[in-house]
């Protein structure tokens, strides 16, 4: 999933310990910043979504960000 225009993406995948999340991010003069991160818990993933500035650039892509994450959390994605 990604913003619209791009510049942004994430990548959740079902790990062994929990949710892995790949964070990528394109920036205007050319570089690109690319983070994996684990959660083992709803709880860790949840402080992480609150300081997602994507909150509030996208919100409804935020929204889906956050079902997903959880429902693979829940086992059911």
């Amino acid at each position: 999933m990604s913003t619209h225009d791009g510049l942004v993406s994430f990548l959740l995948m079902a790990s062994p310990n929990g949710l892995l999340i790949e964070r990528s991010q394109c920036e205007a003069h050319g570089a690109n910043l690319r983070q994996s991160i684990v959660f083992t818990g709803p709880d860790a993933f949840d402080r992480w979504c609150a300081s997602e500035p994507l909150r509030f650039k996208d919100p409804v892509l935020y929204g889906l960000l956050r079902r997903q994450g959880h429902n693979v959390l829940a086992g059911t994605y």
